[in-house]
């Protein structure tokens, strides 16, 4: 009960949604490279290869308590005169992975010292999207600087390669395609559905950033649960978000900071601030505190979103039940 009266009192951001959107975002512990492990790469390296990864095993366990008591999240209600904290219990919504290599090709843990081909799985079917556009976080009409990657392909899905595929080629081997379809009171929440997965889908504790073409995102559904104090503001609390993720090292370190996203320290974690948003029964006065600042953001947030599905020809159901129920 002292942690919850901390985050009554303690300083938070300005806006609610932004105050949303960082204590959402999950962390992960930040794992350095080992220099020249990229001269064991069979595919083409990018201009600027990242110095650390992380390990998706740890980007579960961000969502483990989250899953089993929700996220806190300070708000200011009644104009800023009442703080309440909502809490949100988040859902996996959609997830795609697509790695670099077909899993018995994979580069095995950097911090092993062993760049031998020592990883037993199974291989990996070939994505049959052929794609001649590039891939970015921004609509094709925006001005903000979008990180691309183009994946034009002139594989079959039957072709099987000994080597890595490169980025620039395809999207990359279909690992996992994960799209929730059931309402949201018959769903479990994220932690238990990615074990559920880990059964069938055993890599989704051992792959790491690395390994993952650009490709890969994921997407979660926060239904809020309930509020402390109890407030008669229930209703204006009620919003339900969808926040889209990517999980490989393609986007880190943008300038923006706002994709993947960690300090020089080798010790900082690796934070995954969502690229794209969509609400649902979002009341404004309350989740917009920060006037035409947060319109704008959740303008740009929804429409990264949008094109993001849009340009991977995605049919995404949580999307279409937040947009055709849009305030």
């Amino acid at each position: 009960m002292s942690g919850k009266r901390e985050l009554l009192h303690q300083a938070i951001p300005e806006s609610n949604l932004e105050r949303f959107l960082d204590c959402t975002t999950p962390a992960v512990p930040a794992i350095p490279l080992e220099k020249g492990w990229e001269e064991s790469m069979a595919w083409e390296p990018l201009e600027e290869m990242p110095t650390q990864f992380f390990r998706l095993c740890d980007l579960w366990k961000c969502f483990d308590e989250w899953s089993a008591y929700g996220a806190a999240v300070p708000v200011l209600v009644n104009g800023g005169k009442e703080r309440v904290v909502q809490y949100f219990v988040p859902y996996l919504s959609a997830l795609q992975i697509y790695t670099t290599a077909p899993h018995k090709a994979l580069l095995p843990d950097p911090l092993s010292g062993d760049f031998s081909d020592s990883e037993t799985s199974r291989a990996e079917e070939m994505s049959d999207s052929d794609c001649s556009h590039s891939i970015s976080f921004s609509s094709s009409s925006g001005s903000e600087k979008a990180e691309s990657w183009d994946c034009g392909s002139n594989g079959s899905a039957g072709e099987q390669e000994s080597t890595w595929c490169r980025p620039r080629d395809r999207l990359g081997h279909l690992y996992l395609d994960y799209f929730e379809h059931a309402p949201p009171h018959a769903r479990v929440p994220l932690m238990e559905k990615i074990n559920q997965l880990s059964r069938e889908y055993p890599e989704l504790n051992s792959l790491r950033s690395i390994d993952l073409s650009a490709a890969s995102w994921m997407s979660v559904a926060w239904y809020p649960i309930y509020h402390i104090p109890a407030s008669r503001t229930a209703r204006d609390l009620s919003a339900s978000f969808l926040t889209y993720h990517t999980l490989s090292f393609s986007f880190q370190d943008m300038e923006d900071g706002t994709v993947l996203s960690s300090d020089a320290k080798s010790s900082s974690p690796i934070r995954l601030p969502p690229f794209g948003i969509a609400t649902y029964k979002l009341h404004g006065e309350v989740w917009l505190s920060g006037g035409p600042w947060d319109q704008h953001r959740l303008y740009s947030l929804w429409t990264s979103a949008l094109s993001w599905l849009a340009q991977l020809q995605l049919t995404h159901p949580d999307f279409r039940f937040f947009l055709s129920h849009k305030d």
